[in-house]
């Protein structure tokens, strides 16, 4: 996820530009919606820079307080889950993706988030190889990020490997290191992959 701080932070802010005082007529009410908004927005930054610097515990903190400030914002949520999922909390990561995506549902790199850790987490009592397949299928479909696609491929592979199909696991996974859009630093980590789906081997996060 912090691969795409950057990014996110720019449709961040700007989101909070263009709806923090949207259709309120009031000027107190406006005001307040605007404090809210520029405290929510301070949580978050300050959040994703601890979980960058890996200050999992510290990230947490502001994201629970970003979530107090704006409970219905599913961003939050989503980073919570990330971190959570950081520390190996996954009980709590499953927990807070769920959240994420029922309050932002056109979200999909939480989506994504959550199959992978379905398909791959150490826990047995969260792994769900048949959950995580059904909800990769469904973002190839409804994706309109190209930057997303490689990653989706190879959650659908590690889903595969996790239900037992292999074969299609491989073919999935060599989809992911053909694509344009995989960073090169990726492909030597996803070939890792591959050569385990090849010997029929799962993937676990570490």
């Amino acid at each position: 996820m912090n691969n795409n701080k950057f990014s996110y932070l720019i449709v961040f802010v700007s989101s909070l530009i263009m709806t923090g005082c949207g259709g309120q007529n009031n000027n107190s009410n406006s005001s307040d919606s605007s404090k809210s908004g520029n405290l929510f927005e301070q949580a978050m930054i300050s959040g994703i820079k601890e979980f960058d610097d890996h200050h999992y515990e510290k990230a947490v903190a502001y994201f629970e307080k970003a979530k107090q400030i704006e409970p219905k914002n599913g961003d939050s949520y989503g980073w919570l889950a990330s971190t959570f999922q950081k520390s190996k909390e996954y009980v709590k990561a499953e927990l807070n993706y769920q959240e994420a995506i029922k309050l932002s549902p056109n979200n999909f790199e939480f989506r994504l988030n959550y199959a992978r850790l379905l398909a791959t987490c150490p826990d047995n009592q969260i792994r769900n190889g048949t959950k995580a397949l059904e909800l990769a299928k469904q973002l190839i479909d409804k994706n309109l990020d190209p930057n997303l696609e490689p990653n989706i491929l190879a959650t659908i592979a590690y889903s595969y490997a996790e239900v037992g199909q292999f074969d299609e696991a491989v073919q999935m996974m060599q989809k992911s290191i053909d694509h344009p859009n995989l960073p090169a630093d990726l492909k030597t980590t996803g070939k890792e992959r591959l050569e385990l789906f090849k010997n029929k081997k799962v993937f676990r996060l570490d």
